[in-house]
């Protein structure tokens, strides 16, 4: 559909799409259909003279545009903006004697920016409606209806089966601001739980976060000191550099607290526990839990003795330890949100842009080469398939988790982490039991870098999700994602190339040590800092 300032067009198409936040997906890049014949369009005089002057003078027509709905607008492989909708602009542009500008714009801000006289004209998905058109004008062209997407290995989301579920739209739209609250309001009627509704600036945004199982955080555990116990000497890093790691791993979750809001990052006790949740049912089981048990005792004698608050645990959970001050966090909520403070302060994304090189000073992609004086590779699955040069350091694996119903009754005040960090769990506000683990019981077939969830392991997950719970559980989603492991539990902040750096290899244990290195390759890139001994710092 087009849009203008009233009295003057937006584009609006009645299409939007719905999408389930749940389970993981695969997302590809679109490279679009065989182009059919150009059509073209010859500009007709009579309808030139009604251009205004001030857009005649120009020779231009100012088009303001989402490209993030396929077929009708999106960036294809060299990341021009295309799609029918572009054609129906070129052909609009033209028949008034005009060209084509288009400027990018998310979904919400092209009406607005109509109002002010960003654009001449916009063309996305908007809804006609009657509120809208106080202030715009609208060429209809196209109607169609709500399409909904769940993800590939969870259960299919529609209007029949909507209530309790997490379903995200884009702001905005029909679908956030009509549809849904209306679906959740006869949820409600008919005794059903409303529909929880989130809400994303672009259908990209919200598409991924069904990818990224948005609604079944994907760990999301804040834990300092990374994978390196505090009290071992295996890993040959010196105590004083674990003590470090500890210390400035929680200056990362402060520093990320106060960006992000306790909103975000959720202050909550982290539980360790020594063998399988619940205690031990069999002499075998037995034995590792005293193992585990003294392990942890000895670290959190190191931990009393260098400040950093710990309590013994004998509880419903087990025996172990408890961390009283940790935090959790949604992972995706994270990224989207330090994704908008980036863009605030001046930051370029290029989203959908699978990484196929990087060199000094470039990084290709399957749409462009971006060019920059300094390159940091941040990734932790897979960095040893985008740097094949890092593959004796760092090894992908598979991680899987699954989610639960909500469970009758509560069970966990916070995340917690069992049998050395193999299995890990967290019951959300919802009541759901989001639990992951198994591989150390499936090693061979876990050491890969394929990212789909296997039979057997989740089979593993199911037991030891219904032997925390102390009941039977029903299983809603299941996901897994690959992240980067070293043999001596040490994160890698290495150069890789003159002016590229590399970090990863968290060891299942990124979400404070992965920023903290990030920002410790970043000053070394920029200032020459030096890397600490907790990282390994050359391969």
């Amino acid at each position: 559909m087009l849009a203008s300032r009233r009295r003057g067009v937006a584009a609006a198409l009645a299409l939007s799409c719905v999408v389930a936040a749940a389970g993981c997906v695969k997302n590809t890049e679109h490279t679009g259909s065989p182009a059919g014949p150009k059509v073209k369009v010859a500009a007709d005089a009579e309808v030139a003279d009604l251009v205004p002057k001030s857009v005649a003078d120009k020779g231009y027509l100012k088009i303001g545009i989402g490209p993030n709905y396929f077929p009708n607008e999106y960036r294809d492989a060299h990341h021009e903006i295309v799609g029918w909708d572009v054609e129906i602009g070129d052909a609009t542009a033209a028949k008034l004697g005009l060209k084509a500008k288009y400027v990018e714009s998310n979904f919400p801000r092209i009406l607005s920016g109509l109002g002010i006289g960003d654009y001449d004209i916009g063309i996305s998905s908007f809804n006609d409606t009657a509120e809208r058109r106080e202030k715009v004008d609208f060429v209809d062209y196209y109607k169609a209806g709500t399409q909904r997407a769940s993800g590939t290995r969870t259960e299919k989301v529609g209007p029949d089966n909507a209530c309790g579920k997490t379903v995200g739209a884009q702001n905005n739209t029909y679908q956030l601001l009509d549809y849904l609250p209306t679906l959740s309001k006869k949820c409600v009627r008919a005794g059903q739980p409303a529909i929880k509704i989130d809400s994303y600036d672009d259908q990209t945004q919200s598409t991924t976060a069904v990818a990224a199982g948005a609604a079944g955080r994907n760990g999301g555990i804040l834990s300092c000191g990374g994978a390196l116990p505090l009290a071992s000497e295996a890993s040959g890093v010196p105590r004083a550099d674990r003590i470090a790691l500890h210390h400035d791993s929680d200056t990362e979750l402060r520093r990320l607290e106060e960006l992000l809001g306790p909103a975000v990052v959720e202050r909550a006790p982290l539980y360790r526990i020594a063998g399988f949740v619940r205690g031990p049912r069999d002499d075998a089981e037995r034995a590792l839990e005293a193992g585990h048990l003294a392990a942890m005792r000895a670290d959190a004698a190191v931990m009393r003795e260098v400040g950093i608050p710990v309590e013994e645990y004998d509880g419903d959970m087990g025996r172990g330890l408890v961390l009283p001050n940790r935090a959790r966090i949604n992972p995706t909520v994270r990224a989207l949100e330090l994704a908008a403070h980036c863009l605030k302060r001046g930051a370029v994304l290029h989203e959908n842009s699978h990484v196929t090189g990087v060199e000094s000073g470039a990084v290709h992609t399957g749409r462009g080469t971006v060019r920059a004086r300094v390159v940091l590779v941040a990734v932790d699955g897979k960095l040893d398939a985008i740097l094949p040069q890092l593959s004796d350091a760092v090894h992908s694996v598979r991680l899987q988790m699954l989610a639960t119903e909500p469970l009758s009754r509560r069970i966990l005040d916070g995340p917690l982490g069992c049998r050395d960090g193999f299995e890990w769990m967290q019951q959300d506000a919802e009541g759901r039991l989001l639990i992951g683990g198994g591989r150390d019981q499936f090693e061979s077939a876990e050491n890969t870098l394929d990212d789909h969830p296997t039979a057997p392991v989740q089979r593993w997950i199911d037991a030891q999700a219904e032997r925390a719970a102390g009941e039977p559980v029903r299983v809603t989603h299941r996901w897994a994602a690959s992240v980067g492991c070293t043999r001596d539990r040490r994160a890698l902040c290495v150069p890789v190339h003159d002016g590229v750096m590399a970090v990863g290899g968290y060891s299942g244990s990124g979400n404070l040590v992965g920023p903290l290195a990030a920002r410790t390759a970043v000053g070394r890139l920029l200032d020459g800092a030096e890397v600490p001994g907790y990282f390994r710092a050359r391969v």
